[in-house]
């Protein structure tokens, strides 16, 4: 059973964020076992890094199909029910119930939302039929935008819950004053989470079912997924292939970090995921096989 929702993580929630979850979540329980009625074309999620171009998966599709880039309708109520998952409060049947009910209001055709990764080994075994496109992005450049959106992220309670999960979880210190001042996690946290993010996807979905997309080349690559996932290629928006490019940076690697050894770390911490997973990030990886 899903509990009465007080707080997201230690930060207690309003009235009002406690009736928004209540109504996204507590229904599923018995609508979860309701068939849904509404005919797709293709069922398709992108669970893509943050910062790697899931807003541009999202937008490109919602012109001529069901798509949308983390759902409003349901966002907070999710990002509960995820965070409680992993804290062991909500059990794997009332996730799966959540889900299904989850599934039937939005309808959706293409869902691009990065946090769905934390359960894709429940999604893919849930829908047999579905697609998946997972956006990944060269590691270095991907850190940066990480720490900034993290910045960015820290008033809103719900999302400080997640990061704090997928990030602030890991154990790793702070070796940047500025870094832990703005409200971000420690470096080597953000690069832990780029491994397991691939990694847990890349090792869960049958590869027939998957389609992997560097975020450097997503303007040559929309007509191969929207193939891949059983849309039209026609039918897309490709002038939303750059949407979701934030302009604020608070920190920048080469201004306020040490890059050498943020570079170090990088090679330390992500090497071995891309020669083994994602190699085609090689070739925006220059430093990868130089001395440091």
């Amino acid at each position: 059973m899903l509990s009465i929702p007080t707080s997201f993580g230690e930060k207690p929630m309003s009235l009002r964020e406690s009736v928004k979850v209540i109504l996204q979540t507590w229904p599923s329980l018995s609508h979860s076992l309701i068939p849904g009625n509404r005919s797709r074309e293709f069922h398709a999620y992108c669970v893509g890094l943050p910062r790697s171009g899931t807003h541009s998966m999202g937008y490109v599709f919602e012109k001529n199909y069901r798509s949308d880039h983390e759902p409003v309708p349901m966002g907070l109520g999710t990002l509960y029910v995820l965070c409680e998952h992993a804290d062991g409060r909500v059990s794997e049947r009332a996730l799966r119930s959540f889900l299904y009910y989850r599934d039937k209001v939005l309808g959706l055709e293409f869902e691009s939302s990065l946090y769905l990764y934390r359960v894709i080994d429940v999604l893919e075994k849930m829908f047999p039929k579905s697609k998946f496109v997972l956006t990944v992005r060269e590691p270095m450049s991907w850190l940066e935008s990480a720490v900034n959106q993290s910045i960015k992220a820290k008033v809103e309670k719900h999302w400080r819950a997640y990061e704090n999960r997928v990030y602030g979880s890991r154990g790793n210190k702070f070796y940047h004053d500025k870094v832990k001042r703005l409200g971000a996690y420690p470096i080597r946290s953000y690069l832990d989470y780029w491994n397991e993010h691939i990694r847990r996807v890349m090792d869960t979905v049958p590869p027939k079912r998957l389609c992997v997309v560097n975020t450097f080349d997503i303007d040559e690559e929309l007509e191969r997924v929207a193939q891949f996932v059983g849309a039209d290629p026609a039918r897309i928006d490709y002038s939303q292939s750059r949407s979701g490019k934030r302009k604020e940076e608070w920190v920048t690697i080469e201004r306020d970090l040490d890059e050498s050894w943020v570079r170090r770390q990088t090679v330390e911490l992500c090497g071995e995921t891309v020669r083994e997973y994602v190699p085609f990030l090689r070739k925006d990886m220059g430093y990868l096989d130089a001395a440091v």
